[in-house]
């Protein structure tokens, strides 16, 4: 709890500059998790993306 209370004390030490670093800061955590999450799936789906694409690149042999 000693952690969270200098952190509070800090942030509020900062002022008013602090509020939009944190916004920055949480916009920041939220597009890293959706591009993980974006290239987490399209890691995955390769599969499934060769097997739709074989049978078209064959059609034009």
């Amino acid at each position: 709890m000693d952690v969270i209370n200098s952190s509070i004390e800090l942030f509020q030490k900062g002022g008013y500059v602090m509020y939009p670093l944190l916004v920055c800061s949480l916009l920041v955590i939220a597009i890293a998790v959706e591009r993980y999450q974006y290239f987490r799936k399209a890691a995955t789906d390769i599969n499934s993306l060769m097997t739709e694409l074989e049978p078209r690149l064959k059609r034009y042999d």
